[in-house]
């Protein structure tokens, strides 16, 4: 599918996007292989390599050959992480109907489907059965395996390393609004909705997206004594959504200095263990600069195919070059050859 790559950029997603436009940089000829904007080729001088969502994810699937979806399940990837010595949530049950998950289980709980990413259909802090089963009802519909897990309260930390090497991290912040004391609530999501690097919910070639105030806002404002119109003081953080994802106006925030050395060598470690080109981390804790032995933290999961513009178009804080770092990569393993090997 040859064409101009930047007149069909809106259909790809960003996560592909970032390292496209670096190979463009790098004065990579790109070729798009499939109609949905998936699958991609970069050459130049006639090498280069071709790839699915993001350079190193069909290596990893040819190695792990029939049993890389049983690999890729929240269960799996949870013992792998256990055994090179990271900290997780313990599992109290793993069923594939709503009425089957026991009662006993020690509250508070994440509900969640063993398969699966943004969040989709994940509940958090669940205080008594009657929420887990409502939850877990959820997942069964949709067909999917009811994961109930530990709850780890903290803020929520995406790592990344690539070729094995730490390079960089961001906090995802919930969709939130700072009070100026002159604004209502509602005002100040209006005024972050005019930030020029937010795009609509649906969009794909966007990292951060507008802020939804909706019920689930509603809820969450009433618990603190708010309201839409309410006008919070000057400095005060409001936070507008439970969950933290894009579509819902999630903010990226550079902590990449902070990381503590202890845990950058953790998620350094399981990289060279797998031999992963890259892998993102999902770490929960309340300080980032700490072990997370020290805090009670844990890595929640690993990703080979993070979403690593969150890192490269973080809004708040310093962006991290992530896609110089996979060219690099790529050229100094020599995997760009005149094969156009899939990496």
């Amino acid at each position: 599918m040859l064409m101009s790559i930047k007149s069909v950029k809106n259909k790809i997603w960003m996560r592909s996007w970032v390292v496209l436009a670096e190979a463009l940089k790098r004065g990579y000829d790109i070729e798009a292989l499939d109609d949905g904007f998936t699958r991609f080729r970069i050459s130049r001088d006639g090498v280069g390599c071709s790839f699915r969502y993001l350079p190193g994810y069909l290596t990893l699937v040819k190695r792990l050959g029939k049993d890389f979806d049983t690999i890729i399940t929240k269960t799996a990837k949870k013992d792998y992480l256990q055994k090179s010595g990271l900290a997780v949530p313990t599992t109290y049950a793993l069923e594939k109907k709503a009425d089957d998950v026991p009662e006993n289980v020690p509250y508070s709980v994440v509900v969640k489907p063993n398969r699966g990413s943004l969040s989709k259909d994940v509940a958090v802090d669940l205080k008594n059965a009657e929420q887990v089963l409502q939850a877990a009802s959820v997942i069964e519909a949709g067909g999917g395996e009811i994961l109930v897990e530990s709850y780890h309260p903290g803020k929520d930390y995406r790592i990344l390393v690539v070729d094995k090497k730490y390079v960089g991290c961001v906090e995802r912040r919930p969709a939130n609004v700072t009070g100026d004391g002159v604004h209502t609530i509602e005002q100040l999501v209006d005024l972050r909705n005019q930030e020029s690097h937010r795009g609509l919910r649906k969009e794909i070639h966007t990292t951060t997206h507008k802020l939804v105030l909706d019920e689930v806002s509603d809820i969450l404002l009433k618990e603190h004594g708010l309201t839409r119109s309410s006008i919070p003081e000057k400095g005060k953080m409001v936070f507008i959504q439970f969950k933290i994802t894009a579509g819902l106006g999630a903010d990226y925030v550079d902590c990449s200095y902070q990381v503590h050395e202890t845990l950058r060598k953790q998620c350094e470690r399981f990289a060279a263990d797998h031999d992963l080109l890259l892998a993102g981390f999902d770490i929960i804790t309340s300080d980032i600069t700490k072990p997370l032995e020290e805090t009670g933290g844990i890595c929640n999961e690993w990703n080979p195919v993070p979403y690593i513009d969150l890192n490269e178009n973080c809004n708040i804080g310093t962006p991290q070059p992530v896609s110089a770092h996979i060219l690099d990569a790529l050229e100094q393993q020599k995997v760009c050859t005149s094969d156009v090997p899939e990496v």
